[in-house]
């Protein structure tokens, strides 16, 4: 179905290497942070300025924006 509509998912490397691996690794074997959470907070469409915001002030990880209900 993707595919007839013209639709694709992409992705691309992350920068992980810019961050101490020692320091997250620790981190995350001590219970400190869950690496499996990606999306912190969901927001509206409409709430989509305080979403990028949200993650510029490192409120959130990610933010989940949900465009319909």
């Amino acid at each position: 179905m993707i595919f007839y509509e013209n639709i694709s998912v992409a992705g691309g490397p992350a920068s992980v290497t810019t961050y101490d691996k020692e320091v997250l690794l620790k981190a995350v074997l001590d219970g400190e942070i869950n690496p499996g959470k990606v999306f912190t907070k969901t927001y509206d469409l409409a709430q989509i300025n305080e979403a990028y915001q949200d993650m510029v002030d490192r409120k959130v990880i990610k933010s989940y924006i949900k465009v319909s209900d």
